[in-house]
């Protein structure tokens, strides 16, 4: 019952619409690949493999926001760290891109959508 006024409608920031474009199938009753319960053991899983990646083959992964919406950063993936990775809650290292991502994310928030994204992904060997 709880989830029954979505029956008819894509949660906003939630895998809803985007799962059911890609596979054709859409559980508005909360479950499935798109549910939080999932999603843990997956944030787990890469959790171990980074550790994993790190200490089999010298390599380790950083990731970040580059993008919400419209709004890019221009940073350059060579100077990302992760210090300025975690200095906010969007995870984007270029901390001007940053607050205006925000402010959009709640913008489009209290509208009741939800914005696309693209992240940077960097792989350094040790």
């Amino acid at each position: 019952k709880a989830y029954s006024k979505l029956k008819k409608i894509f949660r906003p920031s939630h895998a809803d619409f985007t799962y059911q474009a890609r596979f054709g199938i859409r559980d508005w009753r909360g479950g499935g690949r798109a549910s939080n319960r999932e999603t843990v053991a997956r944030v787990a899983a890469g959790a171990v493999a980074k550790k994993l990646i790190y200490e089999l083959c010298g390599m380790d992964t950083l990731a970040w926001v580059e993008q919400v919406g419209k709004i890019e950063t221009t940073v350059d993936p060579a100077n990302v760290s992760l210090k300025k990775i975690e200095a906010n809650p969007i995870r984007c290292p270029d901390e001007k891109a940053a607050l205006l991502m925000e402010k959009k994310i709640k913008q489009i928030k209290k509208e009741g959508d939800s914005l696309g994204g693209k992240i940077g992904f960097r792989i350094t060997k040790y």
